[in-house]
């Protein structure tokens, strides 16, 4: 079956847009305001999961959004987003959000342990 099914941040590529063609997958730059893309992926039998602080801000300058550090209780402030491309949305998507909460170093060590998964925007 050949589809891509997208849902708030969460996406879903099963074989191809065309025989011998993946499909295309634009990453947004997390501020609007920058329009252009971070990066164009190819993808078939994949998902793709975003989180970011863009999605549900509290405030304008994004430092408060719906991502919450549990130890804490305020938004990390040090990614403003992250990718997870991994082959199911449900961990891709859980993945994503502890990614926000846990920062780049502890996030490039984590999605490490998991074969078949890539992370992107923990820089």
């Amino acid at each position: 079956m050949n589809l891509l099914v997208e849902a708030k941040g969460d996406l879903v590529a099963s074989g191809e847009k065309s025989p011998g063609q993946s499909w295309a997958v634009g990453l947004q730059n997390p501020r609007k305001e920058i329009n252009q893309l971070l990066s164009k992926l190819d993808v078939s039998n994949r998902a793709i999961a975003t989180s970011s602080d863009y999605s549900q801000p509290f405030i304008p300058d994004y430092s408060q959004h719906h991502i919450l550090n549990p130890r804490t209780g305020y938004s990390s402030k040090e990614l403003s987003s992250a990718t997870v491309i991994a082959p199911d949305v449900m961990l891709a998507d859980c993945l994503t959000t502890t990614l926000l909460v846990t920062g780049s170093d502890l996030g490039k060590d984590l999605i490490k342990e998991f074969t078949f998964y890539e992370a992107l925007g923990l820089t």
